[in-house]
């Protein structure tokens, strides 16, 4: 399962072969995930997302938190900000496709 932060996808979910794509700024309600993708995103709609992740108190996530990946796509045009805030909500586990 992956929550994708991306204004360019236009679904709440879609499927992508056997995975799920879940449009975190469509539901704006987190899901259980392995993944973060974050595309075409605010700053503002980024710290929401982290701070919610971070705050997020439903057990099975709780249990899941560390292993979370964060990825930020190749033509990811969000700001060094909004990077340091998802390098601080997952430490160690962002990868920055845009270098």
């Amino acid at each position: 399962m992956v929550v994708v932060l991306d204004e360019r996808m236009h679904t709440d979910v879609a499927w992508n072969r056997d995975v799920v794509q879940v449009n975190w700024l469509k539901r704006r309600r987190l899901v259980d995930m392995d993944e973060v993708e974050v595309g075409s995103a605010s700053q503002v709609d980024v710290e929401h997302f982290c701070t919610q992740f971070l705050e997020d108190e439903d057990s099975f996530r709780q249990a899941r938190k560390e292993r979370v990946r964060c990825r930020i796509l190749a033509d990811s045009p969000i700001d060094q900000t909004a990077v340091d805030t998802l390098r601080r909500t997952f430490p160690g586990r962002v990868t920055d496709e845009r270098r």
